[in-house]
């Protein structure tokens, strides 16, 4: 066992981008991707499932190793991909990426076309989301990998014996074969180079993991870091390890009895275990879950959990990021534990209402004792493990371009174009609002079909042979994930900048047709011109104080009427997977990607500026404090969320000192969760700081805010992202 992290750190935080591979034990990145190419040119006609097994099986075969000896999980697969800021594609993702964009051109190239019409205007950007996904995390550790393989040979087995097994079927099974064989063979490639450096303890491990299940921790460890990087050869990102308290405390407890770990060796184990991951530097970081299985505050996996949160804050990293189960009676122990870690600047984390996520699966035909089954993936959308394949990011649809068409007649200001129907400019404001509504139902509509006619292609353009083979469905049924082989078939769809359409209606109500300060027409020629030479109009717009976010009821009742409207075009609409329709609000970064190709807004937002984000106010416009923004947030309905809809807090310090400013957080979580908000996550930090640090980051080296769905280290951010979030902070603030 190692027992000298803090020696061995050095090796381990830095070891992607200065890794020492091993030449003599395969081929180069070049190489590997000229030998992808080839096969795939050779063979031009071969079914995508068995073809991108193939290539799998090519890299997992022959690429170069490198074993690091200091660290307990030492495997490396020299795959192509670069590591700075964060991983970089392998080349066999970059292949991958290629082929589902030439896929999806040769079948459906007209609703591509219409999708780049979409990008272009910063309206939407549909596509059938293959990216992120979550495996069968029980299945991998009570199978283990050979179980796998054995499991698809048997079922394979059973029809043909029956006599009823299709040549699609076939091609499914043969490719999951390939496949399987190809990772036991890069397990054994693992084996052979551990034994060669000696390092006995990690080849002691390898030797069970490809033969059988894992039986301790340890090599539960092992075997699920394998598992999930050659997942991530592709396309796919597995957005979660999983519920890891939930599965991880038996062989925890199954340790301790058996003396193979104590509480020291454990949380030592895991020290080495976070490390890796944050060193691996995935893009929006890794999560995990935890929250579950802590059922009282004595029980092993509440034990557990406590070791895994003791090392992770030791390490003061972001990576993993911590997903947390809220249920009704959810331990004060953890809570505080877990709110301490915030306070103290470790925030890479979100809490999500149990409560609120039930219902909503509810809404879409899912009962609890499934629903119960949820891990949230990727920054907080909820997923059934196993069961549900929920194509968490199938679209975004910015709910601000509606009101430009409104003003506009339809007219895409920077795009210079008319994307859909046309209007006459509205005589009153109901007859506007009845306008903005109007478009905001063609745009769902046009994005949802969209997605549905991509997703017939989804199976060619990326057939999943790892994913599909955890999934019990889909080897039972012969049936890859993205063939409809899972129970529920559905997709996601994101609606965001709730607080830029609230604020940009409520100024052309007042402005225009309360006030006659503006006409449409005049609005519609200042929008275009960017505001310039209405610096006055636009001063008076801004300091209006009935803002979206504040606990005002005419901003908060109209995001809640928007946000119905949307659920009910939305939720539960049939989709082409024979699934349905699945709702939420968030933006991630995409409320900079979007906005950089959005016009000016008439709440005063200056052409390409950021939209706002996920359920927050416009940066300086959250002037009422955290209590007013949550409740704002719970006029909603929040069980129409299922797919994510978090809360972002900014907190000063001096708010939440000391004991007293724990309960008060604690108080604040509790208090959103009983109003039925979804998901809250946020950071304690102050003005001050951040402009501290943007001028002197050699200060701040571990300062780390929550960016959106994921934390970053400050020091790391671009210069645009540490102004927008300091422009927040100084609003609030202010």
């Amino acid at each position: 066992m190692y027992t000298n992290f803090y020696s061995d750190r050095k090796y381990i935080q830095n070891e992607y981008e200065d890794a020492e591979w091993n030449e003599s034990t395969g081929l180069a990145p070049s190489e590997i991707d000229q030998k992808i190419r080839a096969f795939a040119a050779e063979n031009p006609k071969m079914p995508a499932p068995l073809l991108m097994a193939n290539l799998y099986k090519i890299m997992l075969e022959n690429a170069q190793l490198g074993l690091n000896p200091h660290t307990m999980f030492p495997d490396k697969l020299r795959h192509g991909g670069t590591y700075i800021k964060d991983a970089k594609p392998s080349v066999l993702e970059m292949f991958s990426r290629e082929r589902y964009e030439k896929v999806f051109d040769r079948r459906c190239g007209a609703v591509r076309a219409q999708r780049r019409m979409f990008i272009l205007t910063g309206l939407a950007a549909p596509d059938t989301d293959v990216w992120h996904i979550v495996i069968d995390w029980n299945d991998v550790i009570n199978l283990g990998a050979k179980g796998l393989l054995d499991r698809i040979v048997s079922e394979k087995q059973k029809k043909v014996e029956s006599g009823s097994i299709t040549e699609r079927q076939t091609d499914f099974y043969n490719a999951e074969i390939i496949a399987f064989e190809a990772m036991l063979t890069y397990m054994n490639r693992l084996l052979d180079e551990s034994e060669r450096m000696g390092l006995d303890y990690y080849s002691d491990a390898l030797r069970v993991i490809i033969n059988e299940p894992p039986k301790t921790l340890y090599q539960v460890l092992c075997l699920c870091h394998i598992v999930l990087n050659v997942v991530e050869l592709g396309r796919e990102r597995c957005r979660t390890y999983g519920p890891v308290d939930e599965m991880y405390a038996p062989f925890y407890t199954s340790d301790k009895k058996n003396g193979i770990l104590t509480k020291e060796s454990a949380t030592e184990m895991f020290r080495y275990f976070w490390q890796k991951v944050a060193a691996e530097k995935r893009y929006a970081d890794q999560p995990i879950c935890i929250g579950k299985a802590w059922k009282d505050d004595t029980c092993d996996a509440a034990e557990l959990t406590e070791i895994m949160l003791d090392a992770y804050t030791e390490l003061k990293i972001h990576n993993p990021k911590i997903h947390i189960r809220c249920g009704k009676n959810m331990s004060d122990k953890l809570l505080t534990r877990l709110v301490t870690m915030i306070q103290q600047g470790s925030s890479s984390m979100v809490l999500v209402n149990d409560k609120a996520v039930f219902a909503g699966y509810e809404k879409i035909g899912i009962q609890r004792d499934i629903a119960d089954k949820y891990v949230p993936i990727g920054c907080y959308e909820s997923t059934i493990m196993g069961l549900e394949d929920s194509r968490i990011c199938a679209s975004w649809i910015n709910l601000a371009k509606a009101c430009e068409y409104a003003i506009t007649g339809g007219w895409d200001i920077l795009g210079r174009l008319y994307l859909g129907q046309r209007t006459e400019e509205p005589k009153t404001w109901e007859e506007f609002l009845s306008v903005y509504y109007s478009y905001l139902k063609e745009h769902c509509e046009l994005v949802m079909n969209n997605v549905n006619v991509q997703a017939h292609y989804a199976y060619e353009a990326n057939p999943s042979p790892y994913y599909s083979g955890t999934i019990r469905s889909c080897v039972e049924g012969g049936k890859d994930v993205f063939d409809c082989g899972m129970e529920y078939r559905n997709q996601s769809i994101k609606c965001f900048a709730i607080a830029t359409a609230v604020d940009s209606l409520l100024a052309v109500k007042k402005f225009v047709y309360e006030r006659g300060r503006v006409t449409l027409a005049e609005l519609r020629t200042i929008l275009e011109n960017n505001w310039q030479g209405s610096g006055t109009l636009r001063a008076e717009i801004m300091k209006d104080p009935v803002k979206y976010g504040n606990n005002i009821d005419e901003a908060d009742d109209l995001a809640r009427d928007i946000f119905k409207f949307c659920a009910n075009e939305i939720i539960g609409k049939p989709t082409s997977t024979g699934g349905v329709f699945r709702f939420g609000c968030d933006s991630v970064n995409m409320a900079e990607g979007y906005g950089s190709r959005a016009g000016a807004t008439a709440d005063g937002r200056l052409a390409r500026e950021p939209l706002s984000k996920n359920m927050r106010p416009v940066n300086g416009m959250e002037k009422n404090g955290v209590t007013a923004f949550i409740q704002s947030v719970t006029k909603l309905d929040n069980t129409d969320f299922v797919d994510g809809a978090p809360l972002d807090f900014i907190v000063h310090p001096s708010a939440v000192e000391g004991e007293a400013g724990i309960n008060a957080m604690k108080s604040l979580i509790r208090v959103f969760f009983e109003g039925g908000g979804f998901a809250i996550q946020g950071n304690i930090v102050n003005l001050d700081t951040l402009l501290d640090a943007k001028a002197h980051p050699e200060k701040y080296p571990t300062l780390q805010v929550r960016v959106c769905g994921w934390n970053e280290y400050w020091v790391n951010m671009n210069a645009k992202v540490q102004d927008d979030f300091i422009k927040r902070t100084a609003g609030i603030e202010g």
